[in-house]
């Protein structure tokens, strides 16, 4: 089969959806060889990993990364490609998609936009909304990365039997680290929460429950992600609560570091309000740590019985997880699943699962 992907955050992009991206792209290499990969994104220099240009044909168009036109525009340079399938692997496909002569997957990977409308501008809401119908109402498959993205989008757009789940796996191809013993320079042992700085992500409550019972331990709290709308506030509560040599944050963190950090942490802490997937917990439980995270279905869905859960409207009960995640013989319960989870979640499991869903478009 010949297989077009949207390259463009695969490319660009060294988050969730870039990671989404590549591991999938690395998955088909190692698992599916029978298939052949062409990959669509605008011509930069700055892209996350360069090796991923060897397992497929690139095809580069004109334009930035934001340009309508290349969007407009990507459906007639498909067509003349001759593919069999072309997915779209974040939440879009391209117009008149349906004239290019080829089968078309979509992966939406949640709908964050329309459950929590309150943290995204009204223009953007709409601009997603209509991407998300377009790809619905256009693609011969649809693919969520998890069950609960699936019911969201039956109940919020009715994608009836074209709509399966294939859970994304943990992409582990490149995990550098950095030496000890200068990464980790008086750190001591510490508490770990991997996200943006963004109001979902529920940063303030999660450092409120710790100032709560931060002369009950002897960990600090660790937090790392990008610099966006929260950063700000995070820095300023840490400093009214005389928590600076506590909570140590990272913005921007190397990928090297980031898996430093995870490596040696004591638990992963996650008490997002909502999310499309969830990859830090596999991220985890691949390193063995003991995770608390937030009573929400898909984190329920991904990490079963491995986990302590909590309101994460609730600074009570996120303490009351903090220091039950402490005592070793609670968590070693929890731990013991991990083995069982994991497997479910390979690159050979989701390389077959894509081959299978490919296939069933025909």
């Amino acid at each position: 089969m010949q297989i077009g992907l949207d390259a463009k955050r695969a490319f660009y992009n060294n988050t969730g959806l870039g990671n989404y991206g590549r591991g999938l792209i690395h998955s088909l290499s190692d698992y599916q060889p029978d298939i052949d990969l062409h990959f669509y994104a605008p011509k930069r220099k700055d892209i996350i990993e360069e090796s991923i240009l060897n397992l497929g044909k690139t095809h580069y168009l004109k334009g930035p990364l934001k340009n309508f036109n290349r969007f407009f525009n990507l459906s007639t340079k498909i067509k003349k490609q001759k593919l069999d399938i072309y997915h779209g692997l974040s939440n879009e496909l391209p117009l008149k998609i349906s004239k290019a002569g080829v089968k078309s997957v979509v992966t939406i990977h949640d709908i964050i936009f329309l459950k929590l409308p309150q943290y995204y501008k009204p223009v953007d809401r709409k601009i997603y909304y209509y991407k998300t119908l377009y790809a619905v109402q256009n693609a011969d498959l649809i693919i969520t990365t998890s069950k609960q993205t699936l019911n969201d989008l039956e109940n919020e757009f009715g994608c009836g039997n074209k709509c399966i789940t294939i859970y994304q796996h943990l992409h582990a191809h490149s995990l550098p680290t950095l030496n000890q013993d200068q990464a980790l320079k008086n750190m001591g042992e510490y508490f770990i929460y991997v996200s943006s700085f963004e109001k979902r992500k529920n940063h303030l409550t999660l450092i409120k429950a710790f100032s709560e019972i931060s002369n009950q331990t002897d960990k600090k709290l660790v937090l790392v992600g990008r610099k966006k709308e929260t950063f700000e506030k995070c820095q300023l509560l840490i400093k009214e609560l005389n928590l600076e040599n506590r909570i140590i944050t990272y913005a921007d963190a190397t990928q090297s570091l980031l898996n430093t950090l995870l490596a040696n942490a004591a638990a992963f802490i996650y008490p997002s309000l909502y999310e499309g997937f969830g990859i830090p917990l596999l991220e985890a439980m691949s390193k063995g740590l003991p995770i608390a995270c937030a009573k929400i279905p898909v984190f329920e869905e991904i990490a079963q019985k491995s986990a302590i859960y909590f309101d994460p409207l609730s600074v009570n009960e996120l303490k009351k997880a903090l220091i039950l995640i402490e005592n070793k013989s609670e968590t070693e319960k929890f731990k013991k699943f991990i083995n069982e989870i994991l497997p479910e979640f390979s690159a050979q499991k989701h390389a077959l699962s894509l081959a299978n869903a490919y296939q069933s478009v025909f």
